[in-house]
């Protein structure tokens, strides 16, 4: 599961959204199984997300924070709609 709008979204613009409001049902996506792909870290038994899709959505975030210093609820709301178009194979 992920969150459409990341909790990073509570530091980086305090403002724009409540914890409940990234918490509810509505921002929280099942991911397919087949989107997922881990990578297993050398010298521990640790995994981490490996190229694909969901590497890719976060990269899309990533992206957005480092362009965007400041951000209004708007602009998020928009930015995660784009994303669920873009990755919409990603989600169940």
């Amino acid at each position: 599961m992920v969150h459409t709008i990341p909790l990073d979204v509570l530091i980086r613009y305090p403002k724009a959204f409540t914890r409940a409001e990234l918490e509810a049902p509505e921002n929280i996506r099942r991911v397919s199984n087949t989107a997922l792909k881990f990578t297993k870290t050398e010298n521990t038994d640790e995994y981490v997300i490996g190229a694909g899709p969901l590497l890719d959505f976060y990269d899309d975030w990533s992206t957005f924070f480092a362009r965007y210093r400041t951000a209004s609820r708007a602009d998020l709301l928009t930015h995660k709609s784009v994303i669920q178009k873009r990755y919409k194979g990603l989600f169940i």
